[in-house]
């Protein structure tokens, strides 16, 4: 499944792009027993350092908790960029909004893996991870494998590209790019195994929101008072938040506006 969509997601881009800066959409690790909020990006930051990375490790990555500010530099910031699995400065804001959001810890989804397995992915990219480093990891998966909420990352073309990718995608309004991405859309919620726990599916940036947007209007959908989309899946109503401005970097939301999403998001996610 994750090759499939990958592929299905490279075929929003125009000619002209660079076949090394693709990635495999990350391979699917949910538990049945945390509720979930799945997020939606654009495409993932990067280059063929990241690609390669990804490739190696299916797509695995360790986001960011306060904890791994004790891992050495060696792990945490290796010199050597493809074996890099933490991102501090996007994900932690990520990760304080639904935080603040649930009233919850959070679990990323490598929590949801076995730790041994993890760790033998992790060694395919970076095998002199130190016994300190490990035992941080361990600590870590330990608490937040406990967690009654579960953050689900994915994106709609798996392209490693930071700068102006804007400019290699096709348009939303393109007829076979809104069939593609609706068929990426419902793999998604197809992931979960009950449609239910899907408590919420964010879509963060503008650009995004944009390709989003045109399945939820081509289904029936039509937002509420509050901005959220009802999409109906196999009989079961799951709400979407189009955020519009991400948490983070380039473009981030403003504290007002931020506030006001807060307030959506708390509202759906506690209904």
């Amino acid at each position: 499944m994750n090759d499939y969509l990958g592929e299905l997601t490279r075929t929003l881009l125009n000619p002209g792009y660079d076949p090394e800066l693709f990635c495999p959409a990350p391979k699917t690790f949910i538990s049945e027993d945390k509720k979930a909020i799945l997020f939606i990006g654009m495409n993932p930051a990067g280059d063929k350092e990241d690609a390669k990375r990804d490739y190696a490790t299916g797509g695995l990555f360790l986001n960011y908790y306060e904890e791994f500010d004790k891992l050495s530099k060696e792990f945490a910031k290796p010199k050597q960029k493809s074996k890099g699995l933490i991102y501090k400065t996007y994900y932690n804001p990520i990760l304080n909004f639904f935080k603040e959001a649930t009233g919850e810890d959070i679990a990323w989804e490598w929590c949801n893996y076995n730790f041994d397995d993890l760790l033998a992915i992790i060694k395919r990219v970076n095998n002199d991870v130190s016994d300190k480093d490990i035992r941080i990891l361990k600590d870590c998966f330990d608490k937040y494998n406990n967690s009654a909420c579960q953050i689900i990352v994915r994106d709609l073309v798996y392209y490693h590209q930071t700068k102006d990718f804007n400019t290699i995608i096709k348009s939303a309004e393109d007829d076979e790019v809104k069939k593609n991405i609706k068929t990426v859309f419902d793999s998604y919620i197809k992931m979960f195994p009950k449609t239910d726990m899907l408590k919420l599916i964010y879509v963060s940036t503008a650009t995004s929101c944009k390709y989003i947007e045109n399945v939820l209007l081509s289904s029936g959908c039509r937002p509420n008072d509050f901005g959220i989309y009802e999409y109906q899946y196999n009989g079961m109503i799951i709400p979407v938040v189009l955020a519009g401005r991400p948490l983070n970097g380039p473009g981030v939301i403003d504290k007002y506006s931020k506030r006001r999403l807060l307030g959506t998001v708390k509202t759906v996610i506690n209904s």
